[in-house]
């Protein structure tokens, strides 16, 4: 991981990356809101999930995503954009789908 994505992930992390739980999530409590919300499994980089979340700020976006330097790489740019609508569970796609969706 380079030193942006490591900062992004001290600084950011703990406000848009979830901790993976047995309970389901509560979307509007995560996200503040009540809005739709698109899953992202295997956002890689982030490039495409931060470009589309910004461009769209009604809509709500749940990454997952399991390599830190991706999910580092996330975090940079919702901090870059003002994003919002992003959160990141980094844990494998399977078992978030079962037990906290």
């Amino acid at each position: 991981m380079g030193s942006g994505q490591t900062r992004a992930l001290q600084e950011l992390g703990p406000r848009y990356v979830l901790p993976f739980t047995d309970t389901p999530l509560d979307l509007a409590a995560v996200f503040g809101r009540r809005a739709p919300v698109v899953l992202e499994i295997g956002f890689g980089m982030g490039d495409a999930t931060a470009a589309i979340a910004q461009r769209l700020p009604g809509t709500d976006f749940l990454g997952l995503e399991v390599h830190p330097p991706g999910v580092g790489a996330l975090l940079r740019q919702i901090g870059e954009r003002g994003l919002s609508n992003v959160r990141i569970v980094q844990h494998d796609a399977v078992e978030v789908i079962e037990r906290m969706l």
